[in-house]
Order: C-alpha cells, then structure tokens, then sequence
C-alpha cells in the first residue's frame, strides 16, 4: 500500500463511487470517512477510509509466502489485519465468507442493523 492505494502485483487498485461518511467514534465525536469500491487484480470490494484514524496506510511491497495469505480488512483504519498480526496460513483458513449473517450496532447498544442482516459481501 502507498498513501491508502492498494498494489497488488505492482497494479494499483482504482477507487470509484467514493462517497462522504462518518463514523461513530467512541468519544461522541464522529470521524469523517469515505465508502469507495476498490477494484484490482481482477477483483471489487467495498471498502471505508478514516481520515484522523492512526493507521498503516503506507508500507514497503511485499512478497506473500506459498501457502499464507495477506488479509486486509474492508474498514482499512480500523482493522488489527495482516499489516500488523503478519501472514495467515491457509491451514487457518475455514470457509469463504460471502453474505453478512448478522449486524449488530457496536456503538448504539447493540441493536441490530437489519439493513445488513443476511446482504452479500461485494
């Protein structure tokens, strides 16, 4: 990754349909994001950016080892991924997920988000 852009393969990812959000931020102040699809290496993913969140946006290329995967999380700056626990092993790996069984608003008394019950993951 450099400043945020995703670089598979030495092929930046393209951003599009980026659109103004906030986040709900433990201190009652909510910090300004944006939702954008990423696309790259043949594949699309909705992902979300904060801009005031301390995170990794930038590092150095990367070789992946056979048999391990490099997992970054759809909620760039605000994922304990790969840029900080490392590799996973594929013989940690279960299951592909592909739809979001539950929802639940963490910062809202854990209601649940029925809006994302049972959506697929793009």
């Amino acid at each position: 990754m450099r400043n945020e852009v995703l670089i598979v393969n030495g092929v930046a990812a393209e951003y599009a349909d980026i659109t103004a959000m906030k986040e709900p931020a433990g201190n009652g102040e909510p910090l300004d994001g944006a939702h954008a699809s990423e696309q790259v290496a043949g594949s699309r993913r909705r992902v979300q950016f904060l801009a005031r969140a301390n995170s990794r946006r930038s590092f150095d290329a990367t070789t992946v080892p056979a048999d391990q995967y490099f997992m970054l999380g759809d909620n760039r700056d605000n994922s304990e991924d790969s840029r900080y626990i490392g590799f996973v092993p594929r013989a940690a790996l279960i299951g592909r997920a592909e739809r979001v069984l539950v929802s639940a608003d963490i910062k809202g008394n854990w209601h649940p988000r029925l809006e994302r019950t049972v959506t697929p993951l793009m």
